[in-house]
């Protein structure tokens, strides 16, 4: 899986400080804008198709190493933005349901993934 920069990064213009003189610097970082990423989305419902409301969706390296995790919203829809182009497994998690089993997904550059 690629690792992304969050931020890109300049060279400054040059301070001179000599002696005992202070220079503060006010550093401006820009958002690297990074394609190789994509969105997974989803529902999580119940077998009868029922919505579960702010259910725990974890998304998991290939490997089963925790990615990253987010809460449904009432109506059971979930979104993981920026997640870098690469394979996953995902599951959702509610107190007094069984935890289902990893389901592998594949996510894409730049368009959302639908699970």
């Amino acid at each position: 899986m690629p690792i992304s920069d969050l931020y890109k990064l300049q060279p400054s213009a040059p301070v001179t400080v000599d002696g005992h003189e202070e220079e503060s610097v006010n550093l401006a970082l820009q958002a690297s804008p990074n394609s190789f990423v994509g969105v997974v989305q989803g529902t999580v419902l119940l077998p009868n198709g029922n919505p579960v409301p702010f259910a725990t969706v974890q998304l998991y390296t290939s490997q089963g190493v925790p990615f990253e995790h987010v809460n449904s919203n009432p109506q059971g829809q979930y979104i993981i933005p920026d997640v870098p182009v690469g394979s996953y497994l995902i599951t959702a998690a509610e107190p007094g349901y069984l935890t289902p089993v990893r389901i592998p997904l594949t996510v894409t550059q730049g368009r959302p993934t639908q699970v």
